[in-house]
């Protein structure tokens, strides 16, 4: 877990434009995708941040969503949040 968030971390601070791509075999990541949502739902993480992970259980849509995935306009990085 620590590998997916670092390489989600990086996409929130521009370092890399790419996305994370979960192959969800079985439903194992629904619980991780859970707590995202929840993160954004309490103001932890932008909602536009969750377009960095894509999560399919079919390889082949998984393989489809991560070529035209298409980086958000402009990260929000928290050092330029105003009033924090």
């Amino acid at each position: 877990m620590e590998e997916i968030f670092e390489a989600v971390s990086w996409g929130q601070l521009g370092i890399h434009h790419k996305p994370v791509g979960l192959l969800n075999i079985n439903g194992f990541y629904e619980p991780l995708q859970e707590m995202v949502d929840r993160a954004i739902e309490a103001g932890f993480i932008p909602s536009v941040q969750r377009e960095l992970i894509i999560c399919e259980s079919d390889p082949i849509t998984l393989i489809e969503k991560l070529k035209i995935y298409q980086p958000p306009a402009k990260v929000n990085k928290w050092s330029e949040l105003e009033g924090k």
